[in-house]
């Protein structure tokens, strides 16, 4: 008899699961997307940290006078770039935090969903 992990075996009860290669994929999927979920919405926060207690944001600029260097931006200093990172870190942060409470919800449902069942 083989051997398998518990969870492959949980996720092979469900009904469209059935192939173990479908459950390995699923499993693959799920732990690199919250990899890299937590590590965006970790950036995000960070730079938005950054901006409330510095008043500086860390960005990347390109373009004629920057040749692809790193360096911190204020409002003061440079508000075009400045303004596009904030937004693009507040539009990573809350996406990030959106789909965190999605899962958070959809664990939820399941959970109640299975209480419920077994009363």
């Amino acid at each position: 008899m083989r051997r398998v992990l518990p969870i492959v075996l949980l996720l092979c009860e469900n009904g469209g699961m059935r192939s173990l290669l479908q459950v390995v994929k699923t499993i693959a999927t799920v732990v690199v997307g919250l990899g890299l979920l937590v590590v965006t919405t970790w950036f995000g926060l960070s730079q938005l940290y950054r901006v409330l207690f510095t008043g500086e944001l860390f960005s990347r600029l390109y373009g004629p006078g920057y040749v692809g260097r790193s360096r911190l931006i204020s409002f003061e200093s440079d508000p075009v770039h400045f303004v596009a990172a904030l937004g693009a870190s507040v539009l990573v942060t809350a996406f990030g935090l959106f789909v965190f409470a999605q899962l958070f919800l959809k664990a939820r449902r399941r959970w109640r969903a299975k209480v419920g069942a077994t009363k």
